[in-house]
C-alpha cells in the first residue's frame, strides 16, 4: 500500500485506487516554517524600536490612548526648528509612520535638523544663567546671524572700495575657515547657498536704500537747504552729474552726497531736468531750496538758460553762488599765463615730468643720483590747471632736487634731455621756480580754507584779504633782496652739484647711462648780467601785479551775499548803520516768494538778538557763523525767542560756497569705477559712493534691520 498525505493531489489520488492499490492516508503534521519565523522575528508588533531613543536622544514616540506607537517625532525640529515652506512637516509637526533606522540617519544628516541643534546650542548658556542674558538679546536663529554675516561682509567691501560681485563669495569661505561656522546654515539647499552675486546686489541695494533714507530725512528736517553740483567723466567715456546737499540739522552743518546720474549731454535743460525730477522722488521741495553752488561754468550760471537761472523760475529767492576754489583756480591760472615766460616754464615742467615718468631707466638713475646725495627720493610731480595745488607741489619737489635732474640730464644725450638741461641750467628758470614756490604757497593755504567742507561765508573775506596783503608784501619786497635769495640758492646748487659729478665721474656714484666716454663738465646754472632786472621787471613784478588783480576780480563785492555778514560774529554783527543797510539788502530778497519773512518783525527780532548775543557769554564768544548756528539754531529755547534770525542764519550757513566736495566724489568715482569694472552701471555706482562717503563705522551700522529689509524683498528658503 501507498501511503498519501491529505494535502496530496486528487489525480494521484485517483490513479492510485485505479491501480487497486490500497490507500492509506497519512496524519497530518504541522511543519515548522523558518522563513515565516524569520520574518516575526524583525517585525515587532508596532514597527517601533524603544533602543533607538537611547542612540537618538532627540527621538520620541507618538502613541495612541492605549499607548500604542504610532509614530515618531523629532523634539528639536519641534521645538526650535523653522516653519517648513512646502510638504506637511514631517518630523516636526506630523509624525513619521515609517519605522526604519535609515530614517532616522537621514533626518540627522538633513539641513532642517542640523539648524534646530545650532539653535538648541545657543540656547543653552541662557538656560544655564536662568535666562538673564537671553532677556536682553535678541534669540536670532543660525540663518538670521548668517544673512547679519553677509551684510557686514558685503558692508566691509564697499566701505573700502573693493569689488564686491568677485570678492562676496571668498570673503564668506574666508570668515568660514576662521571659525564663523553660522555661514553654514546659508547652504539650505543645493541651488540655495545665498553666495552669488545676485545675492551681493541685494544686500547692496538695501544697504543703500537705508543710507540713502537716512540722509533725506537730515536734509528734510531742515527748513532750508542748497544743492552744490558739478560735471565730471568716468573711465567709460560717460558724462555724470554729482549732486551734494547742506542743511543745518540741531544747529550744526551737514553736508551729504545726494546722486550720481550719468546725462546724454551737458546741455542745461537735461541737468535741470535730471536735478529737478531727482528731488521730487526724494520729497526735497524746491521752494526749500535757498541756494544753489557750481563751478561757474556757462551751462550752470548762464543768465538766459543757465541751470541756475531754469531753477531761479521755479523759486525766485533761490541764490546761485559761484564756487571759490574754482575761482581761485581760475585767478591763478590766468596770471600765470599773462606773462610768456612762465608760460614755457609751465610747459616745460610738463615735459620734465613726462620724461622721467615715461622711462623706468631714468627715474631709476634720478633715485641713485638722489641716494648719493643724500637727499630725499622724490618723483616728478604732473603740474597741470584741472588738478588745484599740483603747481606748488610740482615746484616744490623740483626745487628739492634740481641738482640731481641737471646731473641726470647732463649725462643723457638725447634732444629732449639737452634742451631741458638748457632751460633749467639758466637764472630765470630758477628764479621763476623761487617767485612761484613763494607766491604759491600763499595761494595753497587759501585753497586748503576754501576745500573744508564746514567753510561758511565767514571766513572767506577774511583769509581773501590775508592772501591779498602778502602778495602785495611779495610785490614791493626790494628787487635786491629777492636777487640775493636766488643767486644764494644757485650758489647752493651748483656746489651740490660739482661734488655730486666729481663722485659721479670718480665712479662712487650711481652708474648713469651716458652715450660716450667724454669728460663732462660740471652743471654750473649760469647767471647774465641783464637776466636778474629782466626777470623783474618783465616776469616777477607782471605775474604778481595780474595774480592781486584776478583775485580782486574773481571775489567781487556781491552785495547780497556780503549783506550776511550782519550775522557773523567776527564781522559787522551788532554794529549800527551798516547793519541796517545790510539786512534792508536781505529782506528785500526774501520779501516775496516761498521763503518770504517779515521786514517788520525780523528788523524788531534782530535788535533785540543783537543786545541777547552781548549779554550771553556763551553767545558772545562765537567767533565763526558756524559756532553761533551751534548755539542759536541748536537750543531750542534761543531758537523759538528768534525763529526769524534762526531763519536767515541757517541760510547763510547752508549757502554753497565750495563745491570742493563735488570734486572728492569724482576722485572717489575713479577709485571705483577702474579700468576692470567699465561696465559698471550708474545705478551701482551711486550705491557703492553713498556706501563709502556716506556709511556710518561698522559698529554703528544697523545690520539687523538690513537683514530683515533683506528678507521682505521676496520669498526666502532661508528663514530670518
Amino acid at each position: 500500500s501507498l501511503s498519501v498525505g491529505s494535502d496530496s493531489p486528487i489525480e494521484e489520488k485517483v490513479a492510485i485506487i485505479r491501480e487497486g492499490l490500497p490507500l492509506r492516508l497519512k496524519p497530518k503534521t504541522k511543519r515548522r516554517c523558518r522563513t515565516a519565523l524569520t520574518r516575526r522575528q524583525k517585525h515587532r508588533s508596532s514597527g517601533f524600536d524603544s533602543a533607538w531613543c537611547k542612540e537618538y536622544t532627540w527621538l520620541e514616540a507618538v502613541r495612541d490612548e492605549t499607548g500604542k506607537v504610532q509614530g515618531m517625532i523629532c523634539r528639536l525640529c519641534r521645538d526650535h526648528g523653522k516653519p517648513p515652506r512646502s510638504g506637511n512637516g514631517v518630523w516636526s509637526k506630523v509624525a513619521c509612520t515609517s519605522f526604519r533606522k535609515n530614517k532616522l540617519g537621514m533626518h540627522a544628516q538633513s539641513s532642517v535638523h542640523k539648524a534646530a541643534r545650532i539653535v538648541y546650542a545657543e540656547m543653552q548658556p541662557s538656560k544655564v544663567t536662568g535666562g538673564i542674558s537671553q532677556a536682553f538679546q535678541d534669540a536670532l536663529t543660525a540663518e538670521r546671524k548668517a544673512v547679519i554675516g553677509c551684510c557686514k561682509c558685503i558692508y566691509w567691501l564697499c566701505k573700502h572700495e573693493i569689488p564686491h560681485t568677485t570678492n562676496y563669495s571668498s570673503l564668506l569661505a574666508l570668515a568660514e575657515d576662521l571659525g564663523c561656522k553660522y555661514f553654514e546654515a546659508l547652504r539650505v539647499g543645493r541651488n540655495a547657498t545665498y553666495t552669488s552675486p545676485q545675492i551681493a546686489g541685494e544686500f547692496l541695494k538695501v544697504i543703500d536704500r537705508m543710507i540713502e533714507e537716512s540722509v533725506l530725512e537730515e536734509i528734510r528736517q531742515s527748513d532750508t537747504y542748497s544743492i552744490m553740483v558739478d560735471e565730471s567723466t568716468d573711465i567709460s567715456i560717460l558724462k555724470q552729474l554729482v549732486c551734494y546737499g547742506r542743511a543745518v540739522v540741531e544747529g550744526k552743518l551737514k553736508t551729504r552726497f545726494l546722486m550720481i546720474t550719468d546725462l546724454p549731454d551737458g546741455k542745461a535743460d537735461t541737468i535741470t531736468s535730471a536735478l529737478t525730477q531727482y528731488l521730487s522722488a526724494s520729497s526735497l521741495s524746491v521752494d526749500a531750496m535757498s541756494s544753489f553752488g557750481s563751478d561757474g561754468a556757462r551751462v550752470m550760471t548762464g543768465s538766459r538758460t543757465g541751470v541756475a537761472t531754469q531753477l531761479k523760475q521755479l523759486n525766485c529767492q533761490m541764490i546761485s553762488v559761484h564756487c571759490i576754489c574754482h575761482r581761485l583756480a581760475l585767478a591763478c591760472g590766468q596770471a600765470g599765463n599773462e606773462v610768456k615766460y612762465l608760460r614755457r616754464v609751465k610747459d616745460g615742467l610738463l615735459t620734465l615730468w613726462k620724461y622721467f615718468h615715461n622711462s623706468p631707466v631714468r627715474s631709476a638713475g634720478l633715485r641713485q643720483i638722489q641716494v648719493v646725495m643724500g637727499s630725499p627720493e622724490l618723483r616728478m610731480v604732473k603740474a597741470c590747471d584741472t588738478r588745484w595745488l599740483s603747481h606748488k607741489a610740482a615746484v616744490s619737489t623740483l626745487l628739492r632736487s634740481l641738482p640731481a635732474v641737471l646731473v641726470t640730464l647732463q649725462n643723457q644725450s638725447d634732444p629732449t634731455a639737452v634742451g631741458l638741461y638748457k632751460m633749467c641750467s639758466k637764472y630765470m628758470f630758477v628764479a621763476a621756480m623761487q617767485l612761484l614756490s613763494d607766491a604759491l604757497a600763499a595761494v595753497n593755504r587759501l585753497s586748503l580754507a576754501f576745500q573744508r567742507t564746514s567753510v561758511d561765508l565767514s571766513i572767506i573775506r577774511p583769509l581773501l584779504s590775508s592772501t591779498l596783503t602778502t602778495l602785495e608784501k611779495l610785490k614791493v619786497e626790494a628787487p635786491s633782496v629777492f636777487e640775493d635769495k636766488v643767486r644764494n640758492l644757485i650758489t647752493r646748487m651748483n656746489t651740490e652739484a660739482k661734488e655730486l659729478q666729481t663722485e659721479v665721474q670718480s665712479g662712487e656714484g650711481s652708474d648713469t647711462d651716458s652715450s660716450d666716454d667724454r669728460e663732462t663738465e660740471p652743471p654750473i646754472i649760469t647767471i647774465t648780467p641783464t637776466e636778474p632786472q629782466r626777470f623783474e621787471t618783465q616776469v616777477r613784478q607782471t605775474f604778481l601785479s595780474q595774480m592781486i588783480v584776478n583775485l580782486q576780480e574773481r571775489f567781487p563785492h556781491t552785495e547780497l551775499l556780503e549783506a550776511f555778514s550782519i550775522l557773523d560774529p567776527e564781522g559787522s554783527l551788532g554794529q549800527q548803520g551798516v547793519v541796517e543797510d545790510q539786512l534792508d539788502v536781505i529782506l528785500e530778497h526774501y520779501r516775496d516768494g516761498p521763503m518770504a519773512i517779515n521786514p517788520v518783525e525780523c528788523l524788531s527780532e534782530y535788535t533785540e538778538f543783537c543786545a541777547f548775543i552781548r549779554s550771553h557769554i556763551q553767545l558772545k564768544n562765537c567767533k565763526t557763523l558756524l559756532e553761533l548756528s551751534e548755539k542759536v539754531v541748536g537750543n531750542d529755547s534761543v531758537a523759538s525767542l528768534f525763529p526769524l534770525v534762526s531763519k536767515l542764519i541757517v541760510r547763510a550757513v547752508v549757502l554753497p560756497v565750495s563745491t570742493a566736495d563735488c570734486e572728492r566724489c569724482f576722485s572717489t568715482m575713479n577709485r571705483v569705477k577702474t579700468d576692470l569694472r567699465n561696465r559698471m552701471s550708474t545705478e551701482t555706482l551711486q550705491r557703492l559712493i553713498r556706501i563709502h562717503l556716506e556709511g556710518p563705522d561698522n559698529s554703528d551700522f544697523d545690520f539687523a534691520e538690513t537683514a530683515h529689509c533683506w528678507a521682505t524683498l521676496k520669498n526666502r528658503r532661508i528663514a530670518i
